[in-house]
């Protein structure tokens, strides 16, 4: 009786729910506040919101890079909860939850529990508590752009509704695609254009009748929604919207032709970044050989009389099978090339599906593939070259994942006849992606554990690395926030917004980052210059913000001339906390304070 229960529970997904829960809230308490940084990307997330809350219109008053969903879904919480970094958390979370679900939910459509659990788990453990890096921005608590993670999961919940939809066609589900393709276009324009070119690549695959109205629904009514919301602000902004990369569908950087950006792609070096590429792709397919043919020797094994000679046999190859490709794992393919093929077995995988289709053998799974595949590859292209969860990677490739192991537990399996080669063949799979899931998880946790300086303010607090860099941010965030009027207002650059946040200190300009893709059109400059004249901007701060990734090496020097001249002219430094900025290697930050007239 009891096991008939436990069995209606994994059935259900209630035991994968229960373990996936208590992974997430297990990891979430472990690296408690140490997600964000004090100077790169995350306080742009935090200070907008705040702007909005008070009263600016976005694009008008506030330059930002993505769409509005996201900063004016955090102000409205920023007016009911207060404002607090632990609004945002909690918002963090509870994206990581849906989007956890989804990932589960929509593995279902092709694997079983058990395997949908292992998907659902390895984006957990690499994607969501991802600590690769020196920044901690690059996971689903505090992230480098809410948007990012906003429009992931709405891109898996358009995708999720849709397949529902093709299954029974009720107009509900259509219904929930069309809402949540809306959502990505007013959270990230590229990614919605991308999720709709997946479903209409979807409706074509099912080949069923949609009626007009389901197109309609489907993919005109997002379409005049998001015009209308884009209007709107373009009613109140005007041209100042297209400051911001709303439209640009190649790249969601500033501009293209950087080298951060190329780097991020790994079109700087593709000769390398190739040859990882098919060294990646190499190891999948001897793995894929090797854990047949194991499958094949263990059918073989089964035929032998001998139960002890039998069961020796099957030890060994039990322990030896998984050892040798651990050992392979560890020589030659470690876990930070693993995904360097995705592009690849995403094709792979979009080829398998396509002859199943053609061939009539799937007429259910196969169009389901196909889509997610599109979808998968289309947002893999900003880092085409270079796929890894670091970086971009810890959203962008959440769709590809579950690709990845559909082709690994099941398109490739099904291929084999032999049942234990099969079994043998998905197991060893299983085996691997859970090896590299440790090896991430022991990354992140390396990093965590040594963020144990805590920054505290009325805001929130975080905690750091015990280095000078983090430790000169918290005496500057200490400084600003007791040796200044709580009316001050303080501008960092090249960059720090979440100094800004911690210290209760308004940055009053429209721009609010000073990095050299803010730079890129030249009127930037100027327009800075005239804000901070206009408003009179009481502090500015001079960070020792590394600028290597852009090929810049000197703020003032290198780029924003005119700034930093202006600087000079009408300011003066209040205090110094470590070197002056840029003159030693060493981390430093100087205050500015605006001379009298």
């Amino acid at each position: 009786m009891i096991w008939e229960r436990v069995k209606y529970f994994y059935r259900r997904g209630w035991l994968s729910f229960g373990l996936l829960s208590t992974a997430f809230l297990f990891l979430f308490i472990l690296t408690w506040q140490k997600w964000g940084d004090l100077i790169v990307d995350t306080g742009r997330e935090m200070f907008v919101p705040l702007k909005l809350a008070e009263g600016a219109v976005l694009y008008r008053d506030i330059f930002y890079l993505y769409g509005p969903l996201s900063p004016y879904f955090h102000s409205f919480l920023f007016n009911v909860f207060g404002v607090h970094l632990n609004v945002l958390i909690t918002s963090g979370a509870l994206t990581a939850a849906f989007t956890l679900v989804l990932m589960f939910k929509i593995s279902r459509f092709f694997l079983n529990v058990f395997l949908s659990t292992v998907t659902a788990l390895v984006f957990l453990l690499v994607c969501v508590f991802g600590h690769y890096l020196f920044l901690a921005n690059y996971n689903f608590i505090i992230p480098y752009s809410y948007p990012a993670v906003h429009a992931l999961l709405f891109s898996l919940a358009a995708i999720y509704f849709f397949f529902r939809y093709t299954k029974d066609l009720k107009a509900g589900d259509c219904w929930l695609s069309s809402l949540a393709v809306f959502l990505i276009l007013v959270t990230r324009v590229e990614m919605g254009v991308m999720a709709m070119i997946a479903l209409l690549a979807g409706a074509v695959f099912f080949n069923k009748k949609m009626g007009l109205v389901s197109w309609i629904v489907l993919f005109g009514l997002p379409l005049l929604l998001a015009g209308m919301v884009y209007g709107g602000f373009w009613l109140a902004a005007r041209e100042e919207i297209l400051q911001s990369n709303l439209f640009s569908f190649a790249s969601t950087n500033t501009f293209m032709d950087n080298p951060f950006t190329s780097w991020l792609s790994g079109t700087d070096q593709r000769a390398e970044n190739l040859w990882l590429m098919s060294k990646s792709f190499l190891f999948h397919g001897l793995a894929a050989l090797w854990f047949f043919l194991t499958g094949m020797a263990v059918a073989r094994a089964g035929r032998i009389r001998d139960m002890q000679v039998r069961n020796a046999l099957y030890l060994v190859v039990t322990v030896f099978a998984p050892g040798l490709i651990y050992f392979l794992m560890n020589k030659f393919a470690p876990a930070a090339i693993q995904y360097r093929s995705l592009p690849v077995l995403i094709i792979v995988a979009f080829f398998i599906a396509a002859v199943r289709l053609v061939r009539s053998e799937d007429s259910a799974m196969s169009p389901r593939v196909l889509t997610l595949a599109v979808f998968s590859w289309l947002v893999l292209l900003r880092i085409i070259f270079k796929v890894h969860p670091m970086h971009y990677g810890f959203s962008l490739l959440a769709p590809g994942l579950i690709v990845y192991h559909v082709l690994l537990f099941r398109l490739i399996p099904d291929m084999i006849s032999n049942k234990t080669a099969r079994a043998c063949l998905a197991g060893g799979f299983i085996f691997v992606v859970g090896a590299y899931a440790f090896q991430y998880l022991s990354m992140s946790m390396f990093a965590y554990q040594h963020r144990t300086i805590s920054i505290f303010s009325s805001r929130g607090g975080m905690k750091v690395f015990p280095n000078d860099r983090d430790r000169a941010c918290a005496n500057l965030i200490r400084h600003l926030a007791t040796q200044t009027h709580p009316d001050s207002t303080v501008t960092i650059l090249p960059e720090g917004l979440t100094i800004n946040f911690l210290a209760n200190r308004d940055n009053p300009l429209y721009y609010y980052s000073f990095m050299p893709p803010d730079f890129s059109k030249k009127s930037v400059e100027s327009d800075v210059i005239k804000d901070i004249e206009e408003k009179k901007v009481d502090y500015i701060v001079l960070l020792q913000r590394d600028l290597e990734e852009y090929n810049i090496r000197v703020f003032g020097t290198d780029y924003a001339r005119n700034l930093w001249q202006y600087i000079q002219k009408n300011y003066s430094v209040e205090t110094r906390i470590g070197p002056f900025p840029y003159t030693t290697p060493d981390f430093g930050a100087a205050v500015f304070k605006r001379n009298m007239r």
